[in-house]
Order: C-alpha cells, then sequence, then structure tokens
C-alpha cells in the first residue's frame, strides 16, 4: 500500500492518469479472482459429470449385454427342440422307467456332435450340458474338465445314485 502511495504522489501523473490506472485496478483484480474461482468450479463441475456419465454407459453397457445374453441364452435353450433325433434321445433316457439304462457310445457321440456344433462359432460359450432324469450328463465338454456336483451330506460328499435322483431333470422333463 506504501508502494502505491508513492507512486500516485508523483507530480509528473496527471489526474486523468491517476483515475485510469485506479479504474484500471478495481476492475482487472475482481475480474482475475472471479475468473480463477470460475474457472476451479468449472473443472469440478467437468470432472464430476464426466464419472457420472462414465457410470452411466457402463450401465447401460451392462442391460444390453445382459439382454443379448439372455436372448442368446433362450435361444440356445430351444435349439434342441428343433432336431427329433436329439428330442428322441433325451426323452428315450429322461423316462423314469428307463433309469438303469445308460446311452451307448454312439449315442453320446451324435449328441456330443450336437452340442459341439452348437457352441462352434460361440467363444462366450464355455459348454453345454444335458441333464436327464436319470443323472446322465450329455455334454461338448472334455469329461475330465467337468467337477463333480457336492450337494451337502455328512462329509460334504453325496453317492451317485443320490445324486442322481436329485439332479436337474434337464431338457427330457421339458419333452416328456
Amino acid at each position: 500500500m506504501q508502494t502505491l502511495y508513492k507512486l500516485f504522489r508523483y507530480r509528473h501523473f496527471t489526474l486523468s492518469s491517476k483515475i485510469l490506472l485506479i479504474f484500471i485496478l478495481l476492475i482487472s483484480v475482481p475480474l482475475g479472482v472471479q475468473g480463477v474461482v470460475t474457472f476451479l468450479d468449472f473443472s469440478k463441475t467437468i470432472e464430476r459429470r464426466t464419472a457420472d456419465y462414465a457410470v452411466q454407459i457402463v450401465v447401460q453397457i451392462n442391460t444390453s449385454l445382459d439382454k443379448v445374453f439372455t436372448e442368446e441364452k433362450q435361444q440356445l435353450s430351444m435349439l434342441p427342440l428343433y432336431n427329433p433325433e436329439i428330442v428322441r434321445l433325451l426323452k428315450k433316457y429322461g423316462n423314469s422307467e428307463n433309469a438303469n439304462i445308460h446311452p451307448t457310445a454312439q449315442e453320446r457321440s451324435q449328441i456330443f456332435h450336437y452340442l459341439a456344433g452348437s457352441s462352434f462359432f460361440r467363444p462366450e460359450i464355455r459348454g453345454i450340458h444335458f441333464i436327464t432324469n436319470n443323472g446322465d450328463v450329455f455334454t461338448n465338454m472334455d469329461p475330465y474338465l467337468i467337477k463333480p456336483h457336492y450337494t451337502g451330506g455328512e462329509a460334504g460328499l453325496v453317492p451317485r445314485s443320490d445324486s442322481r435322483k436329485r439332479s436337474m431333470a434337464g431338457a427330457a422333463s421339458a419333452l416328456s
């Protein structure tokens, strides 16, 4: 403040130049402060909105993917109904009267080739499984990759005959 007073004390400044200098200082200092505050506020708002929009986009993508995969699963689960030979085999091994009869190697191979063909050009599908009422599993995967299912029991293990009774009915029950 002292130096400003000394600056205005000089006599070589006219009154009009002193008034002009004061107006410039009174206008530029508040505008500069306001500009800095506005810039900081605007930057925070833009960052927040960008993060919100990114979250919205991720939610929309997830919703779209869920819808696509749900439709794909529905179409894939209906696909066996259009192959009469597969329907015949699933009905044959889905009946309770055929509980002790197991599919032949040729029948397993036939269903394996059908399932492998259904998922060949779909890398998002890891495996397709048909589980009949009597517990037979038809799959397009290597049988050594399939982990057994433990349903509880005393030691966490359930005998194979019990697990067959508790297994999913699969596509065969829908066909019966």
